[in-house]
């Protein structure tokens, strides 16, 4: 019963896997210190995504956000989060998966 169990937790949490999609994500920095990041949806169909984007700040801060995004076909998220001026910003990463 219990390797029945495991078999059937394996196919759904695969399946699962097997049914999101990975979108287009840029990440870039203005001179004011400013991380825009942009995904895109170039799937031809609505998407719901989480994303997550980290960085250091001055390196001992880390830094880190998250949420979620509805995309249109062919629509695009913008978002940005702005630093002091005067930070060193390293390690920016930005990810997003969508169902």
């Amino acid at each position: 019963m219990m390797k029945q169990f495991l078999a059937l937790t394996f196919l759904v949490s695969s399946s699962a896997v097997f049914a999101s999609y990975t979108p287009l994500v840029e990440v870039s920095t203005s001179n004011d210190k400013t991380i825009h990041v942009v995904i895109v949806n170039d799937s031809g169909v609505d998407l719901i995504c989480k994303y997550s984007v980290s960085w250091f700040v001055n390196m001992l801060s880390f830094r880190k956000e998250f949420g979620r995004v509805n995309l249109m076909p062919s629509g695009v998220a913008e978002l940005a989060y702005q630093n002091d001026q005067f930070s060193r910003l390293s390690r920016i990463n930005a990810k997003a998966i969508c169902e």
